[in-house]
């Protein structure tokens, strides 16, 4: 069954296209009614969009789609490598976007195609769904992905946390 609203957005890969992809899903989930999700679904965005300009190095396609609490935020590149989980020291600037998205979607995961992949993560409005701010799930962000379909890419259950700045940024009410 096809989902309800689905919007799609063609990027070129440049930095700035993270922006460009943030103020689409925003609009997207805005326009849907499904506000409440749009401040989780900026950060995914972001980082997905981020990795994929990054490491792929490739033109973006990034997918909204609604079918009824669920969004499942999608972005697409041209390369088939899948996407790990780093562990840095507490003071470097990288390495914590994949966490960042396991701990502000229900689920996520990696779909490898005959070219490229798709990066994905989905969101549940609700009592039931996603981790919210002042939520205690910053704490596991290690077992909160679970993937359906196609290969995932990261491993869960390690014990990893943002930096302190950024747990505070969760905690704010």
């Amino acid at each position: 069954m096809p989902p309800v609203e689905s919007a799609k957005l063609n990027l070129v890969g440049e930095s700035r296209s993270v922006g460009l992809a943030r103020r689409f899903v925003s609009d997207a989930l805005c326009s849907w009614g499904m506000s409440a999700l749009v401040d989780s679904a900026r950060l995914v965005v972001s980082e997905l969009v981020t990795n994929a300009v990054l490491h792929a190095q490739s033109d973006v396609l990034v997918q909204v789609l609604l079918d009824g609490g669920k969004v499942r935020l999608e972005v697409s590149d041209e390369s088939s490598d899948t996407p790990a989980r780093r562990h840095y020291g507490t003071d470097a600037t990288t390495g914590r976007g994949l966490g960042l998205v396991a701990a502000a979607s229900t689920s996520w995961g990696t779909t490898v195609g005959e070219i490229g992949k798709t990066v994905w993560a989905e969101l549940v409005s609700g009592d039931e769904g996603a981790p919210r701010r002042g939520s205690s799930a910053v704490r596991g962000i290690g077992s909160s992905h679970r993937g359906g379909e196609g290969r995932m890419s990261a491993g869960g259950g390690e014990a990893w946390g943002p930096p302190r700045g950024l747990l505070q940024m969760w905690r704010v009410a």
